[in-house]
């Protein structure tokens, strides 16, 4: 009987202390574990990786939706720009090492390779990023042209005679204002975008 009773009471003691174990383990886990495990890619949220630069969107980062349809707003008080892109696309991004800032522009759904480009650069020389840039393409086409943006002097290049199906960046526009470098690309195929970003891209202080 004494037998029946002693392993009726260790049997008792291992269940709670497993049901303690168990709560303890649940209790320390971190809030992004947590998250891992109940949330849901839905293919509006996923922000790519960029050199290891990952951000994920909170609610004071979304962008402002504009009135009329069409575009959005992309607002960065940090670095003094506003601009516009489409709104079935999303911004994603962040900082690239001690110099540098990505803003990566692409279609909902989609992750990966940024569609368009924006850069803010800093503690390097203007001249050189932009011949380092060019550089990438001296197996094609490049046309130079110089234009204005925002109302500061800016450096362009067209890029042409890409082999069909391996299209790359066609467009690049470079200026620099208040020490920063600012480099704005995008996709073949996106040009119209390109052109909305630059007609749209603010200064917002000197």
């Amino acid at each position: 009987m004494n037998s029946k009773i002693i392993l009726i009471v260790v049997v008792m003691l291992l269940a709670t202390g497993g049901v303690v174990y168990y709560v303890t383990l649940q209790e320390d886990k971190s809030p992004q574990e947590s998250i891992k495990e109940t949330s849901v890619d839905d293919g509006d949220s996923v922000i790519p990786d960029i050199d290891g630069a990952r951000t994920e969107p909170d609610a004071e980062d979304k962008p402002e939706e504009v009135a009329g349809g069409g575009w959005q707003t992309y607002k960065n008080e940090e670095f003094n720009l506003e601009f516009e892109y489409p709104n079935d696309w999303y911004h994603g991004g962040g900082p690239r090492g001690d110099n540098q800032f990505l803003i990566c522009l692409n279609p909902k759904g989609m992750a990966g390779d940024c569609i368009g480009l924006v850069t803010i650069s800093w503690n390097i020389d203007f001249d050189k990023r932009y011949s380092a840039i060019k550089k990438l393409f001296e197996k094609y086409e490049v046309t130079e042209s110089e234009t204005t943006i925002s109302n500061v002097p800016a450096k362009m290049f067209v890029v042409s005679g890409y082999e069909k199906g391996r299209e790359g960046f066609t467009r690049e526009l470079f200026f620099e204002r208040s020490g920063l470098i600012y480099n704005i690309a995008v996709i073949y195929g996106k040009e119209g975008v390109f052109d909305h970003i630059v007609k749209s891209f603010k200064i917002l202080k000197n």
